[in-house]
């Protein structure tokens, strides 16, 4: 985490990847439109992301993040 508040990771492509991703998601509508449409078509995907909300969850509490990475 404090890696990614130097001025080299904000300089680096894989800075820019994650912004770039992080406004297309936002932009596209991928995690407000897609994502739940996802869930109402396919029971497996949904199963699936439930999963992957619990784990983050755990993940979460294990290693919490800073306030100024939780944009």
């Amino acid at each position: 985490r404090a890696a990614k508040q130097t001025d080299a990771y904000k300089m680096s492509p894989a800075y820019q990847l994650e912004n770039a991703l992080k406004t297309f998601m936002a932009d596209s509508g991928y995690n407000d439109i897609f994502i739940p449409a996802m869930c109402s078509l396919s029971e497996t995907y949904r199963a699936y992301r439930q999963k992957l909300l619990e784990a983050n969850a755990k993940f979460l509490q294990m290693y919490p993040q800073p306030e100024s990475d939780k944009k």
